[in-house]
């Protein structure tokens, strides 16, 4: 994950360069005239009666120290219990935890949960947080905080899940800790009697997350005590000490100790086998040393064990081969010796089995062939021998697949197998018997392959690629070649060699010529035969003398020859080869690249298009058909050749509301990606161009959201490739000729390396468009949904999101004016004043609303996009897909039952009219881009 530098003094602030994220005109002052308003006796009583004055100040004491802007609560008067919802009257932290209102015949509230992740918080967890005596789960997850972890949080009797992860905690784990308890919970019909047959449901909920800090020294011995802290029933409760008697059928558990990526050192506790229940032990990435505990041999509800990238020696002990359960186990990169144990062999469940670079030793062991189930295989960089169990070439999940360094010259590949879903598979310094079988070739999506004399993949991670593609040439039935490289032998791709062969018997005028894969062949290798001569060999008749003959031959040739030179010098075949190569348009002939660039005039000015992040776009018209033509520029010639198979996968994506890759061209100093034509422009210039000729009504910027959201949708929803477009603004969305949205430039963010990443946020975030998180290296498609609520609130208001204001010299901010008329109830003020009062005032409404809780700070709160699809197209409403805020109560001044057209009276949007249904204006044809 790449991360925004943690210091740069040169760099503006937060608030300085990110204002948007700052609630304008939220103080205690602003609040204080609402408060009076709702009436400050009942506001008082209300939490008096409901959530404990002791403890409202104690959660105000413990979140003053978060420090967050806008405050979570300015005073403890500002939080309250809405039903189960814990509720700050600031916005945007309408939903900060969970409510019990259980205590004292419902009268009385208690703080159960706190959730304030990704909330930007950069202060200290206070000590004050003990006197929330009845916290079961407490998540500050993805924040900037410092210090250390109190000692207080282990005096929490309730708590059961503490996530702390992705901040910057330094200092020791508290021993305290050790003092949390999990939560039981059983489900069932009424009984005092434990069913051990699986009848009855219980789970079992412990969390204790710390990973992505600066934390040091080892790890408490204590944390192996954690025990029950409450038992819940729909009926009565059996006692605790039968919790045993459930059998994994019949139990769920939800427990995990999260520890990665620290500054632990010191061995695994052998406390860590008391922890019955445990499901996830993730210790990986520290300094941790000694050996693996024997105890662990214990968890027989361990799924997932990692423990790589420590310094931890000694052997794996027998024990291990007790976790049935366990799917995922990872102890690469350590110091680990002996062999594996026989008793892994029970390991019947296993998906995922990492021991690279080690010391082990001994051959590839025989019970592989009972993980019937495995996805992944890691042995290389140890010290074993012989050959792998062959059957596991049949497994039809197995997709890695690494055992590099097999010294054993009888190692060698099985004849058959059905794992045509292999993906990666290394074998780095092996001897191998015999040759590599013809079915790697037919491995379609085998995308790395690393071979014993050197590298042959489609994707070369590191390095320049040492292609190879070695076959066997038969001729009518005799093999005329042998391993024939025509890479080598042509001196590179896409150049031609000749080849000569004599005394070839042709039988019924049919030449047969096979070729026969001696390795690995890619299918790009195209067709290996573009031109056949056969000169044959009998005695002529006597008629002509050979004087006469040469000399009819040699002209003949000569004529020939000339014809030849002109027609190639026509067509503009003469010179680089690299020009004949051919380039799908999407029409039925393809075109070469020299027709293509002379179509931009070898990308002049005169027909560029636009200029990006990511290279120059240039018009090119050919055969009748428009295209863009995205000549690609990255600081990194490597970067774009190690990522070129992903723009031909790019290829294969096709949706309504994305821009067409047609095709896609790579060679040394230029990168294409050959695009459908929009011909008008793109939204920004549609909306913000004074010298745009489109006008947009109301049902086409309707149909614009729709369209948006719907390609972001298939972007993040893909079944195969699931993309994060990261740049969505509305300069990146294309309308065509019927004004339908496509997003363009998807899938190319790869190209960005970390400097490149750093740069284009200093760029981007005046601009408004990017989540606050994408700041901090956090990129998910909640970054998306975020740029989405930005572009639709420019589309329906017709204004830029950063306007530049002349009076002020002060850049105004769109969301800055969205959330204060949304405070207000005034969302519908924003819809732009072009449409002379002809739209649709409930869609208007729902798309402000949606646009609102796209924006939302903390990504736990936006919708996703297909939640947003549902609610433009009315299957759901936004009451059911975010939890309602105090001001989303304009849809209910609307009729719901018919679509009307409004004229809002000056800018109150509570006066509204209602028309006549007025013919729609037309929307005029603009010039293409």
């Amino acid at each position: 994950m790449n991360k925004a530098p943690s210091s740069c003094p040169s760099c503006p602030t937060m608030k300085d360069s990110y204002p948007w994220m700052f609630l304008p005109d939220v103080s205690p002052k602003s609040i204080v005239p609402l408060h009076k308003e709702l009436g400050s006796e009942f506001k008082s009583q209300s939490i008096a009666q409901k959530l404990p004055v002791e403890e409202a100040r104690a959660f105000y004491a413990f979140t003053n120290e978060l420090r967050s802007w806008p405050p979570i609560i300015s005073d403890y008067t500002q939080v309250s219990c809405n039903g189960r919802k814990l509720v700050s009257n600031i916005q945007g932290y309408d939903n900060i935890g969970t409510c019990n209102c259980k205590f004292q015949n419902g009268t009385t509230c208690r703080i159960t949960k706190v959730t304030l992740s990704s909330r930007s918080l950069d202060g200290i967890i206070s000590e004050a947080v003990v006197n929330l005596t009845y916290l079961e789960s407490l998540d500050l997850s993805m924040n900037q905080l410092t210090g250390s972890i109190p000692i207080s949080l282990g005096n929490l009797s309730s708590l059961s899940i503490l996530d702390l992860s992705s901040n910057k905690l330094t200092g020791a784990i508290p021993e305290s800790l050790g003092n949390m308890k999990f939560q039981v919970k059983l489900l069932g019909p009424s009984s005092r009697k434990v069913d051990p047959s699986g009848k009855r449901n219980m789970s079992v909920t412990f969390q204790l997350d710390l990973v992505d800090n600066q934390l040091s020294g080892s790890i408490p011995t204590t944390l192996g005590n954690v025990a029950v802290s409450s038992m819940t029933s729909d009926a009565d409760a059996y006692r605790l000490f039968k919790l045993k008697q459930y059998d994994k059928a019949s139990l769920e558990s939800n427990f995990g100790i999260y520890l990665s990526r620290n500054q632990l050192i010191g061995p695994i506790p052998e406390s860590f086998g008391n922890l019955t229940f445990v499901t996830d032990i993730f210790l990986n990435d520290n300094f941790l040393n000694g050996s693996i505990p024997t105890s662990l041999g214990a968890l027989t509800y361990l799924n997932d064990l990692e423990l790589y990238n420590n310094e931890i020696s000694g052997t794996l002990p027998q024990t291990l081969g007790n976790l049935t359960a366990l799917t995922y186990f990872g102890v690469d990169s350590n110091s680990i010796t002996g062999t594996l144990p026989t008793s892994f062999a029970s390991l019947t469940n296993m998906m995922g089995f990492y021991v690279a670079a080690n010391q082990l030793s001994g051959s590839f062991p025989d019970f592989i062939a009972n993980w019937t189930s495995i996805y992944a295989l890691s042995f290389s960089g140890n010290n074993f021998h012989g050959n792998i169990p062959a059957i596991i070439f049949n497994f039809s999940n197995l997709a890695y697949l690494d055992i590099s360094d097999v010294e054993d010259s009888h190692f060698w590949f099985p004849h058959s197998t059905n794992s045509f879903g292999l993906v990666y598979l290394v074998l780095r310094n092996c001897s191998i018997s015999g040759s590599i079988p013809k079915y790697i070739g037919h491995m379609l999506s085998l995308e790395y392959l690393i071979y014993p004399s050197g590298i042959m993949e489609k994707h070369c991670p590191r390095g320049k690629p040492n292609y190879h593609s070695l076959f066997d040439v038969y001729i009518q039935g005799e093999r005329k070649l042998k391993d024939f490289n025509i890479i080598d032998k042509a001196g590179g791709p896409n150049k031609v060699h000749i080849e000569n062969f004599t005394a070839v018997n042709v039988n019924n005028s049919t030449l047969q010529i096979h070729f026969y894969s001696a390795g690995f062949m890619f299918l790009e290798n195209g067709p290996l035969i573009s031109a056949i001569s056969i000169t044959p060999e009998y005695k002529l008749r006597k008629q002509l003398s050979p004087l006469n003959i040469a000399l009819m031959t040699v002209v003949s040739t000569i004529v020939f020859l000339l014809f030849l030179l002109l027609f190639a010098w026509l067509m503009g075949w003469l010179g680089n080869a690299d020009h004949l190569q051919e380039i799908d348009i999407g029409l039925e002939k393809a075109v070469t690249l020299k027709q293509l660039k002379d179509a931009t005039r070898n990308f002049s000015e005169r027909n560029e298009i636009s200029q990006g992040g990511f290279g120059t776009v240039y018009k090119a018209e050919l055969q009748g058909k428009t295209v863009a033509v995205k000549r690609l520029s990255s600081p990194s010639e490597e970067r774009i050749n190690e990522l070129k198979n992903e723009f031909y996968t790019l290829k294969s994506m096709s949706h309504q509301n994305l821009v067409q890759l047609l095709d896609v061209y790579n060679a040394k100093g230029l990168h294409l990606l050959i695009y459908e034509y929009m011909q008008n422009n793109s939204l920004a210039h549609t909306l913000f161009d004074s010298k745009s000729k489109l006008k947009l009504d109301w049902e086409a910027r309707f149909n614009i959201c729709l369209g948006i959201a719907s390609g972001l949708v298939y972007l993040h929803e893909h079944p195969r490739l699931k993309i994060v477009h990261r740049d969505i603004k509305s300069a990146n969305i294309l309308l065509d000729g019927d004004l339908k949205p496509k997003i363009s430039d998807f899938g190319l963010a790869s190209l960005y390396t970390e400097d490149d990443q750093f740069k284009f946020i200093k760029v981007e975030v005046p601009q408004g468009y990017m989540s606050p998180e994408y700041v901090r290296g956090i990129v998910t498609s909640k970054a998306d949904v975020y740029s989405f609520g930005v572009v639709i609130l420019e589309t329906v208001s017709g204004r830029t999101n950063a306007g530049y204001m002349r009076d002020s010299q002060e850049t105004e901010f769109l969301l800055d004016t969205a959330y204060d008329l949304h405070r207000k109830g005034r969302l519908v003020d924003l819809v732009d004043k072009k449409l002379s009062a002809k739209y649709d005032a409930k869609q208007a409404i729902i798309i402000l609303n949606l646009a609102v809780k796209c924006t939302s700070i903390s990504p736990t709160l936006r919708p996703t996009m297909s939640q947003v699809v549902s609610v433009l197209v009315g299957e759901k409403k936004i009451e059911e897909i975010c939890p309602p805020a105090q001001n989303d109560n304009q849809i209910a001044q609307i009729d719901s039952s018919a679509s009307i057209e409004v004229t809002s009276r000056a800018s109150t949007s509570s006066n509204y009219y209602i028309k006549g249904e007025d013919e729609i204006e037309h929307i005029s044809e603009g010039t293409p881009y």
